[in-house]
């Protein structure tokens, strides 16, 4: 029961990190099994609770096993992947309760359990160190003690369009280039309250963009401190870890400008879409959109780069959490207002035969249950699966019954187990509907050959799961 060594997890602070450094790092003392070695720990990880919700636990062991000969590659309808040992378990929908299955045992085509949201952190000190400049003609940087969002805005320009130089000596430039001048201004003004002089170029030949330069080497300096691969290519960029730990607001304003820059507003559709030639960056991108309740899609193009995209629900979702900086784009995604929507993304999969059973012991018929008959007999049979939203409305249904056949002049439902046990089944029904729990549907599961020699686990208290590649 284990997990690929560069499976990112999520941890309590909204963090991630490899489960190998997580568990190499706290086998101070360890103790040896048939197959490898574990160690006590002590940190916190967010895990689903039996009530739908999800919280932290506590982590009280790590495991380090032998790898077998064969894992299994487990990529999902939204483009997630995690590889697993084929015993370990995922979580899928049985009779309105989450049930752990093995990797061996799921089949292409059922649903697991996934996230609606990821922790974030509550604390905003910028704890970063970098190098001063010993020039007397240097340029202070007036680095604020905690982040603002006007701070990770411009790190999210500069991962989107931006480009890093530092040079041996430890001087440097940063340069960004955009076309839109709401774009530029606010650069410049986050520039000006960090105490950096910087130039604004003209479009070259052919071009419309302009370019902001800062030669400033303890800018270049912090960037680095922050993450190595600010001053790498597009190709290996990421978001600069410091972030994931940051509150929401300042998560919310690096993807605002990150998307900005990157983002394009479909012209038929309710999408936006954002493209990289790194897979890393998209899904640190994937993260921190989930802290803020926005799930996306990431899939590969055929040029090598890779696609996120914010569709249907978590469209407006996006447009009312987040928006753009420009009247541009923010004119763009209001065109779409009217645009129908697409639910197939955020549905409670094998439900029919529960939803039919409780609404047969609570003598409702199917016109009762809050939806047009066609469209709740459909879920009954298994022929689609209810939204989250459509299932909300079936169980307003079922709680209006349970409340008239509870009252003291009723007489009781005679249904198996009694009242009490289908008040509990419909509150099962309740948490799938309006809990923290989605469903993504697996595509492809895929035996493939271990290419490390060691597998991880974490042993969580009380609930025994664990947040992996979100």
């Amino acid at each position: 029961k284990c997990v690929k060594s560069d499976t990112k997890v999520t941890l309590a602070d909204g963090s991630e990190r490899r489960i190998e450094d997580i568990v190499e790092s706290n086998l101070t003392d360890p103790k040896p099994v048939d197959d490898g070695v574990w160690d006590t720990a002590a940190l916190e990880v967010p895990s689903l609770q039996q009530d739908g919700t999800i919280r932290s636990n506590p982590v009280t062991k790590v495991w380090k096993r032998e790898a077998p000969e064969t894992m299994y590659r487990i990529t999902t309808a939204t483009g997630t992947e995690v590889t697993v040992t084929p015993s370990h378990p995922l979580y899928v929908q049985d009779s309105g309760q989450f049930r752990p299955v093995c990797a061996d045992n799921l089949s292409e085509g059922s649903f697991v359990a996934v996230p609606e949201t990821l922790p974030s952190g509550n604390s905003d000190s910028i704890e970063s160190s970098y190098r001063k400049s010993k020039s007397p003609n240097g340029i202070d940087l007036s680095l604020p003690d905690q982040w603002t969002p006007a701070l990770a805005r411009l790190l999210g320009y500069i991962v989107a369009e931006g480009y890093v130089e530092q040079r041996e000596d430890n001087t440097g430039y940063v340069s960004i280039t955009n076309d839109d001048e709401e774009v530029l201004s606010d650069i410049t003004r986050t520039l000006d309250k960090l105490g950096l002089n910087h130039t604004v170029r003209g479009p070259h030949h052919g071009k419309t963009a302009k370019e902001v330069m800062c030669s400033a080497g303890e800018f270049v300096s912090f960037l680095a401190a922050c993450d190595s691969q600010l001053l790498t290519g597009s190709a290996t960029q990421r978001v600069p870890e410091p972030l994931f730990s940051t509150s929401k607001p300042i998560k919310k304003a690096f993807v605002k400008a990150y998307i900005e820059g990157e983002g394009h507003v479909a012209e038929t559709q309710r999408e936006i879409t954002v493209a990289s030639m790194s897979r890393e960056l998209l899904e640190n991108v994937r993260s921190l959109l989930l802290s803020l309740g926005i799930t996306t899609q990431l899939e590969s193009r055929n040029n090598g780069s890779y696609r996120l995209r914010i569709s249907g629900d978590q469209f407006a979702r996006y447009i009312e959490t987040v928006g753009f900086v420009t009247d541009r784009k923010q004119q763009a995604a209001a065109n779409h207002a009217e645009t129908p929507t697409n639910t197939n993304l955020d549905v409670v999969p094998d439900i029919g035969a529960e939803l039919k059973r409780i609404r047969e012991a609570l003598s409702l018929t199917q016109t009762d249950c809050n939806l047009p008959r066609s469209t709740y007999q459909h879920y009954e049979r298994g022929r689609r699966n209810p939204s989250r939203e459509s299932l909300s409305r079936v169980v307003d249904a079922f709680e209006s019954a349970l409340d008239e056949h509870t009252s003291p002049v009723q007489t009781p439902v005679a249904a198996d187990g009694g009242v009490d046990t289908l008040e509990s089944d419909v509150a099962a029904l309740r948490q799938l509907a309006d809990g923290e729990v989605r469903w993504d549907k697996i595509e492809t599961i895929e035996a493939v050959e271990s290419a490390d020699d060691w597998v991880y686990d974490l042993e969580v208290a009380g609930t025994h799961n664990y947040l992996t590649n979100n």
